[in-house]
């Protein structure tokens, strides 16, 4: 479980668009599949709010250029991703921190502006991206705890803009496998 904070990259579409950081939730749920002394390979399936926060000028028909008052919109866009992933870690005797990457697929949950759902036939159902994250992971038996940093940048155009989000979580880990 843990906390986005997110963004659009508007760069190629609109430089001048300005653009605040919008903060939701993260969850994650991780299966690993090999497991070596410093290697391993996962997936991740992930629940992510990304978007961005803007001021939007208030128009009227006599000022449809803004009558010099703004209006703070929250742009939520909420994906499911999923996220095979290879992790290098230094095992400690309790202590160990590790680092990874992974390429990523978001598929589109829902819109909203303002809390209010809207129309998604105007934002790309998939995006494709990667993840980078570091974190640290204090073991007890079979059972470790977490902090995890992550990154989350888009590949692809969701509409016009690209997605990026920072995520910081805090988790558990369980190992089911025979000693």
């Amino acid at each position: 479980m843990g906390v986005s904070r997110a963004n659009q990259n508007w760069d190629v579409i609109d430089p001048k668009r300005r653009t605040e950081d919008l903060y939701g939730g993260f969850c994650a749920a991780e299966l690993e599949f090999l497991r070596g002394k410093t290697f391993r390979f996962s997936s991740e399936f992930s629940y992510c709010q990304k978007g961005y926060q803007a001021l939007i000028p208030n128009t009227n028909a006599n000022q449809p250029d803004g009558t010099g008052a703004y209006r703070r919109l929250k742009f939520k866009i909420d994906y499911m991703s999923f996220c095979p992933q290879l992790t290098a870690r230094h095992q400690g005797n309790r202590l160990s921190p590790y680092i990874g990457f992974g390429p990523r697929i978001d598929y589109l949950f829902s819109y909203r502006v303002d809390g209010v759902k809207t129309s998604t036939t105007h934002i790309r159902s998939t995006a494709f991206g990667f993840n980078l994250f570091a974190g640290l992971e204090y073991q007890l038996n079979d059972v470790g705890l977490f902090i995890e940093g992550k990154y989350m940048h888009d590949l692809t155009y969701v509409f016009e803009a690209k997605n990026r989000a920072y995520i910081l979580s805090l988790g558990v880990r369980i190992n089911l496998s025979d000693k």
